[in-house]
This record gives C-alpha cells, structure tokens and sequence, in this order.
C-alpha cells in the first residue's frame, strides 16, 4: 500500500475553455510544489484540472478558483 494524493485545480466555465484549463492546471502544480518545497516527495502527487459541471457552477467567483484535494491509499497487487 502507498499514499496517494490527487490535487484537482478547479474554475468555473465561464470564459476561454482552453485558457481556464490552463489555469486549473496551474492551480493543481503550484500547490503541489509548495507541499514538494516543504518536504513532500513529487511522485506522490496526481495533478488534473477541471472544470465545475452541474450545480457547482453556480459557484461562481473566488469559490470557483480553488484546488481539491484527495488523499487516497493505492493497493498493490502482491
């Protein structure tokens, strides 16, 4: 077993759809690299970005720049 975290940039849909995966991806590997600075190992990390669907969009503004993140346990197979 391992430690697995997977940080995901969000933003909201409004604007250029390439320009805010761009910024979802910016998101997730700034705040990988401040945890790497501070001691994380890199390979840790899974990074993504994407977009709010649904009802979150109604998360509009500050609440849509965000990352989450989730931490997981990866089994291997013996």
């Amino acid at each position: 077993e391992s430690l697995s975290v997977t940080l995901v940039g969000r933003s909201s849909a409004d604007g250029n759809p390439d320009v805010n995966q761009r910024l979802r991806e910016l998101r997730a590997v700034t705040v990988r690299d401040a945890l790497v600075f501070r001691g994380l190992p890199p390979e840790l990390f899974l990074l993504s970005g994407e977009s709010l669907a649904g009802s979150a969009l109604q998360q509009q503004g500050e609440d849509a720049r965000r990352v989450d993140v989730r931490v997981g346990i990866v089994k291997h197979a013996d």
